[in-house]
């Protein structure tokens, strides 16, 4: 038996109008998804910027603190809190 074969007048099929509408409820589904991972993306990314401001001014302090420029660059040691001077010769 030959199948006929489908005009652009036919009506799409029930099945794949369902198909259809099934994909585009998970496409929706997905971009739902996707905006709250960004909203959580900035939460983090606001977190982290706060975490490095105070690390900033904490570093600003221990130089301010011992007379030195803020802006200098050191190293503190962890264990001994000794500060060195980082691209400064001795």
């Amino acid at each position: 038996m030959a199948e006929t074969k489908l005009t652009p007048n036919d009506p799409v099929e029930p099945e794949l109008l369902q198909q259809l509408e099934t994909l585009q409820a998970a496409r929706g589904e997905l971009a739902l998804q996707m905006l709250l991972l960004e909203q959580d993306k900035v939460r983090l990314l606001a977190s982290a910027h706060a975490i490095d401001e105070q690390t900033q001014r904490t570093f600003e302090k221990i130089l301010v603190d011992r007379g030195m420029d803020p802006s200098t660059r050191v190293s503190i040691d962890a264990s001994t809190g000794k500060l060195q001077a980082i691209g400064v010769e001795r």
